[in-house]
């Protein structure tokens, strides 16, 4: 497909099956786009930082018309808002008891329920069994009209949080507490993390982009630090993370 010239198009089953049968890694991908093993990603440049998760595979265009309107969530959620001093961020957090961030996305727009597909298939190796998010019954939507075989492998639900406070109109499927796997898990990691985000908000929407970046990517990994720090005083984690 890297090879192919910029006019050829592939068919969603044709790309599903070179995806799950072709072993995905690092290598491969920089193999696949001539991308030497000294260059680095520059998150500066790309607006994602992700230390832990680099690129493993490339993002298929999303081709079509527009949804129509019949076709939204009738949740009361304010997706798709322009913010009024810039697109904010993206945030893929663990959900475990002291959160660690292992990816920020700078966003040049509003927020989309296609970030979370996005982000795990661009850098998971092997794809997450479940993925909270608070808009989940949108990215599922998504992934079952642009991506069916992620939809079919990835159970997408909303956190705790969100699903008592705004929920409406979502499947119950969607809610956490019908899976016993999910007993016990910290379905609202991201909401912890981000209420520490929103104190530098005042400060952060005045800076340019290339601060706003840096800022935001070094607050996230001085927190990721202080988690590490509170597995080990808890003694929840008895190795510690790579450098």
């Amino acid at each position: 497909m890297a090879c192919a010239t910029d006019m050829e198009n592939f068919m969603p089953q044709q790309f599903a099956e070179t995806w799950l049968k072709v072993p995905a890694s690092v290598q491969s991908c920089r193999d696949a786009y001539g991308i030497s093993e000294e260059e680095t990603e520059d998150y500066l440049q790309s607006g994602v930082w992700a230390p832990s998760f680099p690129v493993v595979r490339p993002m298929p265009l999303f081709s079509g018309d527009a949804a129509a309107a019949t076709d939204e969530p009738e949740c009361t959620h304010l997706m798709g808002q322009e913010k009024r001093y810039t697109g904010g961020t993206f945030g893929a957090f663990c959900t475990c008891s002291h959160p660690k961030c292992v990816g920020v996305v700078v966003l040049d727009g509003s927020e989309g329920q296609r970030m979370p597909i996005e982000f795990i298939v661009q850098r998971c190796r092997r794809l997450p069994h479940e993925v909270v998010y608070d808009l989940s019954c949108a990215t599922l939507k998504s992934g079952l009209c642009r991506m069916p075989f992620i939809a079919k492998t990835v159970a997408f639900l909303v956190d705790r949080f969100h699903w008592m406070k705004n929920r409406v109109a979502c499947s119950k499927a969607m809610n956490p507490d019908f899976y016993s796997d999910m007993d016990g898990i910290n379905t609202s990691s991201s909401e912890e993390r981000n209420a520490l985000s929103r104190r530098q908000e005042h400060h952060l929407r005045l800076m340019n982009q290339d601060n706003f970046i840096t800022f935001t990517t070094y607050q996230q990994a001085l927190y990721n630090a202080i988690a590490m720090y509170r597995d080990v005083e808890t003694k929840l984690s008895e190795s510690k993370w790579p450098r």
